[in-house]
């Protein structure tokens, strides 16, 4: 699994699975790299993580989503350990 920025090419992959964010604000996070997207070995999507700010000023993840049907997905220790890299990196 990799994780990498969203970019707007994205945009369409969030916009059709992220249904707890207002439509007008993904582009914007995407822009300012509050969005990450998880992805298989194959370079497929496997989930994302987004994240906003506490007080405008406290980085915290507010979303970490990963289909675990899919294959290549990882497991959830996975996600904590990417989830808690987030936390030291920001």
């Amino acid at each position: 699994m990799r994780i990498v920025f969203a970019t707007d090419s994205d945009y369409e992959y969030i916009r059709n699975r992220d249904h707890h964010i207002s439509e007008s604000l993904i582009l914007s996070k995407i822009k300012e790299n509050e969005i990450y997207i998880l992805r298989s070995q194959d370079e497929s999507n496997i989930g994302w993580m987004r994240y906003g700010y506490f007080w405008d000023n406290t980085p915290f993840m507010n979303m970490i989503v990963n289909w675990p049907r899919q294959a290549g997905s990882c497991d959830p220790s996975t996600i904590r350990i990417a989830a808690a890299l987030f936390f030291v990196y920001t």
